[in-house]
């Protein structure tokens, strides 16, 4: 071919490539979630899909696989950190096996009420940010569960009551040593097996966030909810490795930028939900009651000293995400 045919071809070509420019193909991240379809958390996955596409121009897009088709949240984690995972949204007590530091939301009594919880909520994030980034992830939002309360067959007034029954409690470090600080006998499972495992009655009681319980089903196995109140699950979004290995800087920065005020806007959601739920229960036959002092009393009495026992024994990161809720919720 001529040095002027070349020469035409390499003009059409570059024409053709000014009218019709060729996109590449999305990225297509993984994001997965043990909420079920139909739950706030499961839509406000779906939701934080939808603004990553929007964000990104459709450069990214995210599948969502809810309802634990993946497994339980600390199968996600392990997926998440392997690379088989891209995005985890889930408790951030799951999360401890890879990022330690997250365990402090469960400390017993972290939190009095919502109050304390949404001025956490409103400064935590550039320090919880960090915490994780250390530990090769990216947190994209912070959002709610809610207060964990006592789902049980019987009343429980007291410890002894819950000594009486066979407790599930949720897979974690510091939730093993709080119960058994507690002297309760406890079976740590993770949240896909639990209604198998009450259904065969080799557990019959658990604590849970109000609205998890009820998209669980779990509340179909017992008969009362005492409102304790004794730790605020939170939930996180987060980015693992091979989602960032994937996405160029600035591509993170346009695909996630909306994700933060998102999380917190989800927290109203929850709130709503859960109010009418404890109005709803009662007439699924669970009897819902605040309580009692003595219960109260004794719980805290057990569960005194584990923080500073858990701030001993975690990074300087982990002491810096406890100072620093510990400043938002103005108590120590």
């Amino acid at each position: 071919m001529s040095d002027r045919a070349l020469r035409g071809l390499a003009g059409l070509l570059l024409g053709i490539s000014l009218v019709s420019p060729v996109r590449a193909a999305p990225v297509v991240l993984r994001a997965g979630t043990v909420a079920p379809d139909g739950s706030p958390w499961a839509e406000a996955t779906h939701l934080a899909a939808r603004e990553i596409a929007k964000g990104s121009h459709d450069a990214v897009r995210v599948r969502v696989f809810t309802s634990g088709m993946l497994g339980d949240e600390h199968q996600l984690l392990s997926a998440l950190a392997s690379g088989k995972l891209d995005i985890y949204s889930g408790t951030a007590v799951a999360a401890e096996g890879n990022i330690p530091e997250l365990s402090v939301f469960e400390l017993p009594f972290l939190f009095r009420d919502e109050a304390d919880v949404d001025r956490m909520m409103k400064d935590i994030f550039p320090v919880l940010a960090r915490v994780i980034a250390k530990r090769g992830f990216r947190l994209l939002a912070v959002t709610a569960v809610g207060f964990k309360h006592l789902g049980t067959p019987t009343p429980v007034d007291s410890l002894a009551d819950l000594r009486k029954l066979r407790f599930r409690s949720q897979p974690s470090t510091l939730q093993d040593r709080m119960w058994t600080r507690l002297g309760v006998t406890h079976t740590p499972l993770g949240q896909v097996r639990v209604l198998e495992e009450l259904a065969a009655g080799n557990v019959n009681a658990f604590d849970a966030a109000t609205i998890w319980l009820y998209a669980a089903s779990w509340h179909t196995r017992i008969k009362h909810l005492t409102l304790l109140g004794h730790i605020y699950q939170v939930g996180l979004l987060i980015a693992g490795p091979s989602a960032l290995s994937q996405l160029a800087p600035p591509l993170q920065k346009a695909a996630f930028k909306e994700l933060p005020g998102l999380g917190l806007e989800k927290v109203k959601d929850v709130r709503a939900v859960e109010r009418s739920l404890l109005e709803t229960l009662p007439g699924l036959g669970v009897t819902v009651r605040p309580a009692p002092a003595a219960l109260r009393s004794q719980f805290e009495g057990a569960c005194k000293g584990l923080r500073a026992e858990w701030r001993r024994g975690t990074t300087e990161g982990g002491r810096q995400l406890l100072e620093a809720i510990e400043r938002a919720t103005g108590h120590r």
